[in-house]
């Protein structure tokens, strides 16, 4: 029996490692990054989860819970704190959901008042989202608040008319715009 590079074991792990399709190397890697030797392989997450489409993150989540029977985001909160998880959340939810969340955040506190250039950041350039933003909005609200309740109650003048038109707003069936996020 002969030994040589193409026995070994790193060798063929690589080639599997290079056959499995990207999803499916990501979800592992993922896993792995969570079992970092005595933390977490941050900057490996880090790197795995950015720049990635909408379409492509729910194939992702989709292949981590098909590979290791649990959900992507519930082991981002059990292993992640603060800022850091909720960055790492956001990236990985679906965006309509992280969008209705920062709207619901920018809501006036006892001494702040609501953060309108926030919202306005939020509402604007959604239009492909904001069926869906409107539907997350309201999942995320105490009492199933409606986006456009909100926009009235946080919002005066002609920046509250301004922001409603831009919730009310439905595109067409046949509308399609390059720069959808």
């Amino acid at each position: 029996e002969t030994t040589g590079l193409f026995e070994s074991a790193g060798f063929r792990n690589t080639l599997v490692g290079l056959l499995t399709n990207r999803e499916r190397q990501i979800a592992i890697y993922l896993k792995e990054a969570f079992e970092g030797w005595l933390t977490n392989d941050d900057w490996g997450l880090i790197s795995m989860l950015v720049h990635r489409t909408p379409q492509e993150m729910e194939l992702i989540r989709n292949e981590y819970t098909k590979v290791h029977g649990r959900d992507l985001i519930a082991d981002i909160r059990k292993d992640c704190k603060g800022d850091y998880e909720k960055a790492l959340v956001a990236l990985v939810a679906p965006r309509a959901r992280t969008y209705a969340k920062g709207i619901k955040a920018t809501a006036k506190g006892w001494i702040v008042s609501t953060n309108k250039s926030g919202l306005i950041a939020l509402l604007t350039h959604k239009d492909m989202l904001m069926n869906s933003i409107r539907v997350e909005f309201q999942k995320e609200s105490k009492g199933g608040t409606h986006l456009i309740q909100f926009l009235r109650r946080e919002c005066s003048g002609e920046l509250e008319r301004a922001l409603v038109n831009i919730a009310e707003y439905t595109p067409p069936a046949s509308y399609t715009a390059s720069n959808a996020v």
